[in-house]
């Protein structure tokens, strides 16, 4: 299933284990805002991504959007929910705030036993770093990483 699908009826990921859904959007360049926090609630997911604007001005903060998505996905017990980050980016992290070394620490920090957090990573433009990408996302690669 790719990304429409899962803004469409985010509720078909539920694994296997019979864990529960919920969806957010968190937004990032030069700050980060979460424009929907977690929800089951299909229609307000669909609302704010269909508010977002389709050209965001600014730099790429990644650490900060995977941030703010950790501290809403850390609210859920892992026991109940499946904790997953699909991050979205049109570029590498701004050297500012730390450049992709920064952004793969705040990944791997994520990814952490308990933390239990699985990385998709879907990169879109000419100006995505593959190599950063595949650091980010979760393994096996061919499985959590998109290009386009």
């Amino acid at each position: 299933m790719g990304i429409r699908t899962f803004c469409e009826d985010p509720s078909q990921y539920r694994t296997l284990s019979g864990l529960q859904s919920v969806a957010g959007l968190v937004t990032f360049a030069d700050s980060v805002r979460t424009d929907q926090p977690l929800t089951s609630n299909r229609r307000q997911l669909e609302e704010a991504i269909s508010n977002y604007p389709t050209r965001p001005a600014g730099a790429t903060h990644l650490s900060a959007g995977l941030n703010a998505a950790k501290a809403q996905l850390l609210g859920y017990p892992a026991t109940r929910y499946k904790r997953t980050i699909v991050l979205l980016s049109d570029g590498d992290q701004s050297n500012w705030y730390g450049g992709n070394a920064q952004a793969i620490r705040t990944a791997n920090e994520l990814k952490r036993a308990e933390n239990g957090i699985e990385i998709f990573a879907f990169g879109f433009g000419n100006s995505v770093s593959r190599s950063t990408l595949n650091a980010i996302a979760s393994q096996p690669h061919g499985a959590h990483v998109f290009y386009e």
